[in-house]
C-alpha cells in the first residue's frame, strides 16, 4: 500500500435519524434493511463526545463533520501533546487516535489516557500500519479497545464509535 492509500477516506453516509432531522416524518432503513416508522419524536440519551486525533487536517475535519452531523460532539487534536491536553480539558467518551503523530505517538497517548481514565474512555486506533498480529498486539498493549486500518471508511468509524454504548436511535 502506498502513502496515497493511507490518506484516502471513503465517505459513505448512512441513513441514520438525527436530532436535527427529528421534526421530519419519513420512513428510513432499519438495521436489517426493513422500513422503520420514525414518526415519533426522536429522543435519546446525550451522544458521547469524540476526540479525533489525526495529523492529517483534512481527514480529521471530514470525520468530525460526519460524526457531528449524526449527533456526536466532536473535538480535534493534531498531535499527541494537544490530544492529552484536550482530553484533560473536555473528558471525551471516545478517542479516535492515529498512531503516527508528531510530538508524542499514538501508542503513548493511549497508554496515558488509559492510565488516567481507565475504561471510562473508549480508545480506537486509526492507523496505516499493516493489519497483522504485531499491530494488534502493540495496540492492545497500549490499551486500545478497537483498531481500524487505513484507508478507513466512515462507516467503519461510525460502527467503532457506536460500540461506545451511546449511539443514534435506529
Amino acid at each position: 500500500m502506498g502513502d496515497d492509500d493511507a490518506q484516502r477516506l471513503t465517505l459513505i453516509v448512512p441513513i441514520i435519524p438525527t436530532p436535527r432531522l427529528a421534526h421530519r416524518r419519513w420512513p428510513c432503513l432499519g438495521s436489517e434493511g426493513s422500513i422503520v416508522d420514525n414518526s415519533n419524536p426522536y429522543t435519546s440519551p446525550p451522544m458521547p463526545t469524540v476526540l479525533i486525533v489525526e495529523d492529517n487536517r483534512a481527514l480529521a475535519d471530514a470525520v468530525a463533520e460526519v460524526l457531528g452531523s449524526i449527533g456526536y460532539g466532536t473535538l480535534i487534536a493534531h498531535d499527541g501533546v494537544a490530544a492529552l491536553s484536550e482530553a484533560e480539558r473536555s473528558k471525551p467518551e471516545v478517542v479516535i487516535l492515529d498512531l503516527e503523530l508528531p510530538a508524542i505517538d499514538g501508542l503513548e497517548v493511549a497508554r496515558r489516557l488509559r492510565e488516567g481514565y481507565g475504561k471510562q474512555i473508549r480508545l480506537i486506533a486509526n492507523t496505516a500500519w499493516p493489519d497483522n498480529a504485531e499491530t494488534h498486539s502493540k495496540t492492545a498493549d497500549a490499551g486500545f479497545d478497537d483498531v481500524l486500518i487505513k484507508p478507513t471508511s466512515i462507516y467503519q468509524i461510525i460502527k467503532a464509535v457506536q460500540h461506545s454504548g451511546k449511539q443514534p436511535a435506529s
